[in-house]
């Protein structure tokens, strides 16, 4: 090694090629993890609440994306 110090490895949107598909594995995303991610990212009612969210177009609770 030259002795200089490991970087983390940064992609930007222009080294995606168009098509280009990547495996990251499976995981398994609970009820309240999303609930949490919305309250705090994405706080719409539809990622919330059961009764907002089945008169939305989802028709029931939808994950954040």
């Amino acid at each position: 090694m030259s002795g200089t110090p490991s970087r983390p490895l940064r992609y930007y949107w222009e080294d995606f090629l168009v098509g280009s598909v990547r495996d990251f594995g499976a995981m398994t995303v609970t009820r309240e993890a999303s609930l949490a991610f919305a309250r705090e990212f994405d706080p719409q009612p539809f990622h919330l609440d059961d009764e907002a969210a089945a008169a939305s177009l989802f028709g029931e609770l939808a994950a954040s994306g």
